[in-house]
């Protein structure tokens, strides 16, 4: 009995534990969008998941429809699919085929170095999906409608990680998603079909609350042909590089941020800025925090604080994550040791470039210097304007400034040894410019080139401290589209553009226009007037990242109800903010501790007053004084923060449009 039980183990065990079997290898290609949840395992078993997650039947969740915005707003369904004979005349495989060499040809192939591994990569047989048999396949084409399958290379890098996380890719275009893609990891390639060559390619990682966690953002530009399909831009996914950081630069080469006063009385002048110092990640929230700067060895710490004095950091070089990629913020720059001048700048999310500190004794020397040469009265304390002109990364040289709304304020530009100098008409090597003399308030400078208006920046001017701003250009314009619509029909409205940047007016015909900007990154402020007097003025404010303009149009009767409805009276020297938001929870506060909540109104997406904030509406906020202001918006769910700086003036509207 035991040795016929010693041999049916032994069978057992043949059969099922040491069988030869061979193993298919099998390549599954992800499509969008599918949640990975597995833990570090073979290959096989990556596979293996991969599959039986394609196989899953998912229901598409339904978008609201948002009638607030243009009626661009709606997110397209992504198509279901049923498995059919595919049947084609010999009209529609001419048609296909005359699409396929137009794509070609369009997007050119001069560039051709002989090698077509990659192409080879991309289409062998074994990494392609046989049939599209789920509800969340990519978004597919008409031969007519094609305009190319995009292909190209697909890469996590920076410790991106998708264990229960949520990839996918698709192509934006004025911030709408317009097609989506696949990814397949195992390749290390995307494809995706497209209508149009216009936008952006965005990758994303998020995770279940719908924190981005990794992302890439690729225009489409340089397609190459490579037989059916064009090579698009390689998609790097790192992690998010949005902060909001004052990384004040002494010229000393401390990173803690901490200013020396060793050579400070002599040469009175902190070197030129360099790269970023990359700080102590705060992702915390957005209440004010009380955190006094503590002293170094050698010198004295400097404090920096963020959202208008409402984040204070507890060393200078801290930086706040977990924002908005077009946010922007007012940033404050002190030296207790009162050696470097007090700084008031006006940051971008992920800007780089670190905010120089200006000495006491310098900017003393180069006031004093100024007033006699122009034989001017400067009153001690009023704000002093330092920016520089920077086009593709780099100081710009022969470039000239002007500051609005103040006419006797004389640009000063600073030689090769960054004194000032009345000689000098333009930029030089360092561009460098200064204003002297200026009161108080919010101002755009705008800079010229060869008799064109290159750039503008927003500059908040504070009594006691110097207003510092980049003036960030490019030397290849970019196109733009600008469409202004009723807020809450979308019907187009004619209007006309006033841009500080721009030499001409921008005139919408049918609600819509196009114009180049050599702007990279700043606060751009839209004047928009209209003929129709049904709608009031507004200036629209947005950040210079943005490659497209949605103008929201006020109905001056609804405004006018909601103030008599709430019995609001406007003030003088103020002005009213009125904000879109997208689908989302959130909160929203002025970034001032002396702002009344009480003129704070929310309305849905139809317009009508709520009490609380409605996904996809938005609020009012009445009597805001004038000047630089900052709105911060702060997403309940995943407590990621949408900020805007802008000016707001006297009894106008501003408008801001919330979105990433």
């Amino acid at each position: 009995m035991t040795t016929l039980y010693a041999i049916t183990i032994f069978a057992i065990s043949s059969i099922f534990l040491f069988s030869t079997k061979t193993e298919h290898h099998r390549v599954v290609t992800i499509q969008k969008p599918i949640v990975i949840t597995q833990e570090r395992r073979t290959p096989a078993f990556f596979a293996y998941q991969q599959s039986q997650l394609l196989r899953q039947k998912k229901s598409e969740p339904v978008t609201a429809k948002s009638t607030f915005l243009t009626n661009l707003n709606e997110q397209p369904q992504l198509p279901k699919f049923q498995l059919a004979e595919m049947r084609l005349t010999k009209s529609d495989y001419a048609a296909y085929e005359a699409a396929l060499y137009r794509s070609r040809m369009i997007a050119g192939s001069s560039y051709d170095d002989g090698s077509h591994d990659y192409e080879k990569v991309i289409f062998q047989p074994d990494t392609q999906n046989s049939a599209f048999d789920n509800s969340d396949a990519p978004t597919v084409l008409s031969p007519e409608r094609r305009w190319a399958v995009i292909q190209g290379k697909f890469e996590l890098r920076d410790g991106v990680g998708i264990t229960d996380h949520i990839i996918d890719i698709k192509r934006v275009e004025e911030g709408l998603v317009r097609e989506q893609g696949r990814i397949n990891l195992n390749a290390g390639t995307y494809s995706i079909e497209i209508e149009s060559p216009n936008g952006y390619l965005v990758a994303e990682v998020r995770d279940k609350s719908g924190l981005i966690i990794g992302e890439d953002r690729q225009r489409l530009v340089n397609l190459q042909g490579r037989g059916a399909f064009l090579e698009g831009p390689f998609i790097k996914v790192r992690r998010p590089d949005s902060t909001l950081a004052g990384n004040p630069s002494t010229g000393k080469g401390d990173s803690s941020g901490s200013a020396s006063t060793a050579g400070a009385a002599s040469t009175g002048w902190a070197s030129q800025p360099g790269t970023t110092v990359a700080g102590m990640k705060s992702p915390g929230g957005t209440s004010s925090l009380k955190a006094s700067p503590s002293a170094t060895s050698g010198g004295t710490a400097l404090a920096a604080t963020i959202f208008n004095d409402q984040k204070i950091f507890t060393r200078a070089t801290d930086e706040f994550s977990n924002v908005s990629s077009l946010s922007s913020t007012i940033a404050r720059i002190y030296d207790p040791a009162q050696i470097y001048n007090n700084v008031v700048t006006v940051r971008m999310a992920g800007e780089k470039t670190e905010t120089p500190m200006f000495t006491k004794n310098w900017l003393a020397n180069a006031v004093n210097l100024i007033s006699k040469e122009q034989q001017l009265q400067i009153r001690q304390g009023l704000p002093v304007v330092i920016g520089r002109v920077v086009v593709d990364g780099q100081p710009m040289a022969g470039a000239q400034v002007q500051i609005e709304r103040q006419l006797n304020a004389q640009a000063i530009y600073l030689d090769q040894f960054l004194n000032p100098s009345r000689s000098l008409s333009e930029t030089t090597s360092n561009g460098y410019f200064m204003f002297i003399g200026v009161d108080p308030g919010a101002y755009d400078v705008v800079a010229f080139a060869n008799n064109r208006i290159i750039g503008s920046q927003l500059f908040s001017a504070e009594n006691a401290s110097i207003s510092f701003q980049n003036i960030y250009t490019r030397s290849i314009p970019v196109n733009l589209t600008v469409r202004s619509y009723d807020a809450f029909t979308s019907d187009p409205v004619e209007t006309d553009i006033y841009l500080s940047s721009q030499d001409e007016i921008i005139q919408t015909a049918e609600g819509s226009a196009a114009f180049r900007s050599y702007v990279e990154n700043n606060v751009s402020d839209y004047a928009v007037r209209t003929a129709d007097t049904s709608y009031v003025g507004v200036n629209l404010v947005q950040s210079g990242k943005k490659e497209y303009v949605h103008i929201p149009m006020i109905q001056e009767k609804w405004l006018t109800q909601i103030k008599k409805m709430k019995l609001i009276n406007d003030l003088p020297s103020h002005g009213t903010v009125i904000g879109f938001t997208p689908q989302l929870k959130y909160e929203v506060f002025l970034a001032s501790d002396h702002y009344d909540k009480g003129n704070v109104v929310y309305f849905t997406k139809d317009g009508e007053i709520a009490s609380v904030p409605q996904a996809n509406g938005g609020f009012i906020m009445f009597n805001v004084p004038v000047g630089a202001k900052e709105v911060v918006l702060n997403n309940l769910e995943n407590e990621k923060i949408f900020s805007q700086a802008l000016s707001v003036h006297d009894q106008q509207v501003s408008a801001i449009t919330f979105n990433d």
